[in-house]
């Protein structure tokens, strides 16, 4: 009988082990493998399938650098989170009039230093066009890059970043280590809070137009490293 009791624990913890890899091996990097083209199309992909809401989205594979346009003609995709290396100019947008949405995981979004400028979602002037970015979670977006990262508001479309659930609030803290900032042309929310300004650090640079309230908090934060001081 306790051999038997034995063989049954040791058999719930090989489980217990297997199904937490198993969970583990869910959760993947996908990389982005060419210049430019459709989001949905699987071969564009290093895995050859779309990321998911367990992967985190790079751009680009490592030695593919240049200008890259990646256009998403779905309703909605999903993703844990967005890593940009590519040291040429990467741009994320909707391919058409319908709107479009990207829901971002607790990954959020981050540019690495030596990446070019990123531009997320359709700039003003962009006519019909309109994709915006989902809160699904806490998340921070950094840039640690000295290009700038632009969130980019078509003027009297949806918000640029919004929350992806009407009961619960999710904060975005704005923050990074390189020099070239972001701008966020559009957010809902019903919070902000600005850092105290000093001549020592400078600004995440958030430009907002008035927008319906939801539940976002938006939290810039100031550079945390190689900041020039104020003049």
């Amino acid at each position: 009988m306790k051999r038997t009791r034995e063989l049954m624990v040791a058999g719930l913890l090989l489980g217990a082990v297997l199904g937490l890899c198993a969970a583990t091996a869910q959760a993947g990097t996908v990389y982005w493998v060419t210049s430019g083209g459709d989001y949905g199309t699987t071969g564009n992909w290093s895995t050859g399938a779309l990321p998911t809401a367990s992967d985190t989205a790079v751009f680009n594979q490592a030695g593919l650098n240049g200008a890259t346009t990646v256009t998403s003609n779905a309703s909605s995709r999903s993703v844990l989170g967005f890593v940009f290396n590519n040291t040429g100019t990467t741009a994320l947008h909707s391919v058409s009039g319908t709107t479009r949405s990207f829901v971002l995981g607790s990954g959020g979004v981050t540019v690495n230093s030596g990446a070019g400028a990123v531009t997320l979602g359709d700039p003003a002037g962009a006519g019909a066009l309109d994709s915006y970015f989902k809160l699904d979670a806490d998340q921070t977006w950094a840039n640690d890059s000295s290009s700038l990262l632009t969130v980019a508001y078509t003027a009297g479309a949806t918000a640029a970043i919004t929350n992806n659930s009407s009961t619960t609030p999710h904060t975005l803290t704005l923050a990074g280590s390189g020099s070239g900032g972001i701008t966020v042309q559009g957010a809902s929310r019903t919070t902000a809070r600005e850092p105290p300004r000093s001549r020592s650090t400078c600004p995440v640079r958030a430009r907002r137009p008035s927008l319906p309230p939801a539940a976002v908090s938006v939290i810039p934060t100031p550079a945390r490293r190689r900041c020039r001081p104020a003049r």
